[in-house]
């Protein structure tokens, strides 16, 4: 047996704990229990040492977000941060490229410096280009919320990087259930194609 084993977990930038434990303000209630609850440091909004936490963290957060607000309101919080300050930042934190498919390659790395675990890539299948973000959980309590996040993350980005042209037509959410797969479609709208990627 070794001495010493290898451990394998992700980690989330400061930075983005930051930006989620602000969205606790949001909830009624002591924000210093809040933050207890979703073991994020009191500390969090001051200059501190550390620049990663785990990704548990950021895990708990959805989980005491899920038992303290609605979906609806959950929804409407997660697009107007994301327009308002997520997106922006993310994307003026993003070097320059020429073509869609180039700055979505840099989102992706981008991402992957703020959450260890993200894995957010393009994949081209039935004709056409996918933004894709593979993420397990899928029966943890913070998978929901999270996943709604991200939609929303995702779609914003889209929107901001193609000013205005691009609304999501298709949404697949596909999870693995034992060994099948299962595929939702989960609505449909007119879009700006990404072809020209």
């Amino acid at each position: 047996m070794k001495q010493t084993q290898e451990m394998d977990f992700s980690l989330v930038s400061k930075q983005s704990v930051e930006f989620f434990a602000s969205m606790l303000g949001e909830i009624d209630g002591d924000t210093y229990a809040l933050l207890r609850a979703a073991t994020i440091p009191s500390d969090i909004h001051t200059d501190t040492d550390y620049e990663y936490l785990p990704e548990s963290t950021l895990k708990n957060f959805f989980e005491v977000l899920a038992q303290h607000m609605n979906e609806e309101r959950a929804g409407w919080l997660f697009l107007r941060t994301c327009r308002e300050h997520y997106v922006p930042e993310l994307i003026a934190a993003m070097p320059k490229q020429p073509t869609l498919r180039g700055t979505l390659e840099a989102l992706a790395n981008q991402l992957q410096t703020r959450s260890t675990g993200a894995k957010v890539y393009l994949q081209h299948s039935a004709n056409s280009w996918w933004l894709v973000r593979d993420k397990a959980g899928v029966n943890e309590p913070w998978f929901k919320y999270a996943e709604m996040f991200s939609v929303i993350c995702m779609a914003e980005v889209l929107r901001a990087l193609t000013n205005d042209q691009w609304l999501l037509r298709v949404l697949v959410f596909k999870a693995k259930i034992g060994t099948a797969f299962l595929v939702y479609l989960l609505w449909s709208m007119r879009s700006f194609m990404l072809s020209a990627l």
